[in-house]
């Protein structure tokens, strides 16, 4: 898992579970560990929106963990000079942000996170 914090948010840009290992619950223990460890905190991350089966059973994974779905797309530049960008769904926990919190957000992957683009 790699994540960025700011104020009391935290955005998590990235978890990953080997193919192997999947289907054994690791990645439940893994975010259900991490959002006990940061009690008040809001936390939001993407995932590709729910157009097939593995997209779908995605945003479900997250939702049983209590994400909720905010209904914003934001479209995520490529990290690579030259490269498409690509639509990604925005998830929170514990509550969908507010139209301030999600501007905070942004303003701060913009200036932060993808300053780190190739």
């Amino acid at each position: 898992m790699f994540y960025w914090t700011y104020d009391r948010t935290i955005y998590i840009e990235h978890i990953a579970v080997n193919p192997l290992l999947r289907g054994r619950s690791i990645g439940s223990r893994l975010l259900s560990g991490f959002l006990e460890q940061h009690p008040g905190s809001d936390i939001i991350l993407e995932i590709d929106p729910p157009v097939d089966d593995i997209s779908r059973r995605r945003l479900a994974f997250y939702e049983r963990l209590g994400f909720k779905n905010s209904g914003r797309v934001f479209r995520h530049p490529s990290y690579r000079r030259g490269g498409t960008g690509h639509d990604l769904l925005v998830l929170s926990y514990p509550e969908v942000p507010t139209d301030e919190q999600y501007a905070c957000f942004m303003e701060y992957v913009s200036e932060k996170v993808l300053k780190y683009i190739d």
